[in-house]
């Protein structure tokens, strides 16, 4: 692994939230002889990250969008973007 994970400083590429939530629950759990943890801790935190992006983009677009096929009929498909 290339960046060691370290229970004090969350990881710089997490959202504010998920950097947020990183600092509470090491301040409630030790972690710090546990790099698994933080590993499981950091994936966790990422996923977390994505789901909330996953949010916006239904919020933003809806599940379905509506598109055109060759003839000209429009149709609505699953948005490509999940």
């Amino acid at each position: 692994m290339k960046d060691i994970l370290n229970a004090e400083k969350p990881p710089s590429h997490l959202s504010k939230e998920a950097r947020r939530i990183w600092i509470q629950l090491c301040g409630t759990w030790n972690f710090e002889n546990s790099p698994d943890a933080l590993l499981i801790l950091r994936t966790g935190m990422e996923a977390f990250d994505r789901l909330q992006e996953a949010r916006t983009l239904i919020d933003t677009e809806g599940l379905t969008v509506k598109t055109k096929n060759a003839q000209g009929y429009e149709k609505i498909i699953k948005n490509p973007n999940l």
